[in-house]
């Protein structure tokens, strides 16, 4: 649950603030075990009910000159649990055409400890830590765009550093196999494209993407070896007619791990008319495995 308080408005020309206010509680309940046999009667409590409150604070100037957009701004965050933080954000549009343009942002997000994270207590598996930072990345990304009707073209270089990222790692006490810790700041970087396309009765949307740090070992990303570094998803929608609809999709995820490299495919019609919708799917056409290698 929480409450949102905006305003904006403008000062002068082409220029113009947003400011406003942010609350949130988080609420959880009592997670409990029960025997297989017994699902009347817990066992125990792995992890106790409990709630977190954060509130936020945000200003945001926006000024255009000509051709060129430049936005500044700032989050200030506060949680019960996790500490307060400052986010600033800031960005620069250079618009060619109407269609094309070319920007380039700077970025510190703010993700707080989920309750499991902070707070589950399994003997003998895993135990929270309340302890815990939050988790912030600092970004920068360069994004170029075409953008017209039927076609939408993005291709975005980004590095970003992370810092107390959370990760179930090994536990030295013999009470606890595994615990939520958070790891040491590490970076990475890479490049992004989305390409929307539309034909008369086609319709294409595919994206791509490669991690310069996926499927490598390195000792301050302990993670990284569990990324695939390159991921590639098509879809395609071809409309027969104003009630039948083909459509097919596939992903090609590169190797990471002990995860070897997959191909998966889908296919699927569509019939609609008036309120009535029925579909047939095909999933998975070519049998491959899409398992995720354990990152703990």
């Amino acid at each position: 649950s929480g409450a949102q308080y905006s305003v904006e408005f403008k000062s002068v020309d082409q220029l113009s603030l947003l400011a406003g206010v942010e609350y949130e509680r988080r609420n959880t309940g009592a997670y409990l075990s029960y025997l297989l046999s017994d699902q009347s009667t817990p066992l125990a409590t792995i992890m106790e009910a409990g709630s977190t409150d954060e509130l936020a604070a945000y200003l945001q100037l926006d000024y255009w000159l000509d051709k060129w957009r430049f936005v500044a701004g700032a989050r200030a965050v506060n949680n019960e649990k996790a500490g307060s933080k400052v986010l600033p954000r800031a960005s620069v549009v250079y618009n060619f055409t109407d269609e094309q343009s070319l920007k380039l942002l700077y970025a510190v997000g703010f993700t707080s400890p989920s309750f499991p994270q902070s707070a589950i207590n399994i003997p003998g598996l895993i135990i929270g830590d309340p302890s815990l930072p939050a988790a912030t990345i600092t970004s920068i990304d360069l994004a170029y765009t075409y953008s017209s009707p039927r076609l939408i073209f993005v291709i975005n270089a980004y590095l970003y550093n992370a810092k107390d990222f959370i990760r179930i790692t090994s536990n030295p006490d013999p009470n606890y196999v595994r615990i939520h810790s958070s790891v040491e700041p590490f970076s990475r970087r890479g490049i992004e494209v989305d390409l929307k396309r539309k034909f008369n009765r086609w319709s294409i949307i595919a994206n791509a993407s490669y991690n310069h740090e996926g499927d490598t070992e390195l000792d301050d990303d302990p993670t990284a070896l569990f990324v695939p570094k390159t991921v590639i998803n098509v879809g395609a929608t071809y409309d027969l007619n104003d009630q039948h609809t083909l459509a097919a999709t596939v992903q090609a995820v590169s190797k990471r791990s002990t995860s070897e490299a997959y191909q998966v495919a889908n296919l699927s019609y569509t019939y609609k008319k008036d309120a009535v919708e029925a579909f047939l799917s095909l999933r998975n056409i070519t049998g491959e495995d899409p398992h995720n290698p354990d990152a703990g």
